[in-house]
């Protein structure tokens, strides 16, 4: 069956390492590895005589922080998540297309999934519209699952590096590197053996605005989210599509499926009007979409 989402290959080369990346339109910086990302790995050559054994790519996209760590050095062990499902998917693609195996892929909000701990490197291209309690999140968690001597590599776009310098602001984090330039941010920082921080790794970091959506003669509330459209009124297909749902009303619908839920605004107005036995939701945003259903 032919890839619909595929868009092209990208070359990339770092340290002589000649890597592709199979990339779809949807994804982000899909013409070409982001310049932010670029110059993070780039920054990693100030830390000379670090041994970095186990890594995790926060956030991975496609693959290109992770995928080139590891084919830097295929003995280390990469664990790479993002939120997004077709991330995911292609970033399993691209460690095929590189002949990297051994690479731990999966969807995570954040850290919710990640099982293992004392990563030696927590790295991460900060997403610009992930909301501060996400990118709180990110920063700060992240002493939950380094090594003692481990450390976090981020990059953020210009605007973010208030933001990213007054969260990191704190006796107990050391920032041994900071660089800006041409549009983005690069800090390296670790954390005192006294850092302590309640875990703020909830679904709720997400929460973007509580709605009331009232169409035809239907209403109900949501929790809308992040890095979703929607988040304060239907657009005019859900609209229609909702209106055009109520004409069916006393037809018995036992089992549904629903492609692309996005904020899940049509799996609710379904279930308030048909109640269905089994329903089925599939998108590619499914591990974010679901939590708010």
């Amino acid at each position: 069956m032919p890839d619909v989402y595929f868009k092209k290959v990208i070359d990339f080369q770092y340290k002589k390492q000649q890597l592709h990346f199979r990339v779809s339109q949807d994804l982000f910086s899909s013409h070409q590895v982001d310049m932010g990302s670029a110059r993070l790995l780039r920054s990693l050559a100030h830390t000379e005589g670090r041994a970095f054994h186990k890594i995790l790519d926060l956030g991975c996209g496609y693959g290109s922080l992770g995928l080139t760590l590891k084919k830097l050095d295929e003995a280390r062990g990469v664990c790479m998540v993002d939120r997004d499902a077709l991330a995911i998917e292609y970033s399993r693609q691209n460690a095929v297309l590189n002949q990297l195996s051994d690479v731990d892929i999966h969807g995570s909000l954040g850290y919710d999934d990640v099982q293992s701990r004392d990563f030696d490197l927590i790295i991460s291209n900060i997403p610009g519209k992930a909301g501060e309690a996400a990118i709180r999140s990110f920063l700060l968690d992240a002493q939950r699952y380094l090594s003692p001597t481990g450390f976090v590599a981020i990059v953020a776009v210009m605007p973010l590096e208030p933001l990213i310098a007054g969260i990191l602001e704190s006796p107990y984090i050391h920032v041994v590197f900071r660089e800006a330039r041409a549009g983005h941010v690069v800090f390296h920082y670790q954390f005192s053996p006294e850092f302590s921080v309640e875990s703020i790794s909830e679904h709720n970091l997400y929460d973007r605005e509580k709605i009331v959506i009232s169409t035809g003669n239907i209403e109900f509330s949501m929790q809308t989210a992040r890095g979703l459209p929607e988040f304060d009124q239907l657009n005019y297909h859900t609209e229609l599509l909702i209106d055009g749902m109520q004409d069916l009303r006393g037809k018995s619908v036992k089992r549904a499926l629903v492609f692309n839920p996005g904020q899940g605004h049509i799996p609710v107005a379904l279930w308030k009007l048909f109640k269905p036995h089994q329903m089925g939701l599939v998108d590619r945003d499914l591990l974010l979409s679901l939590i708010h259903i």
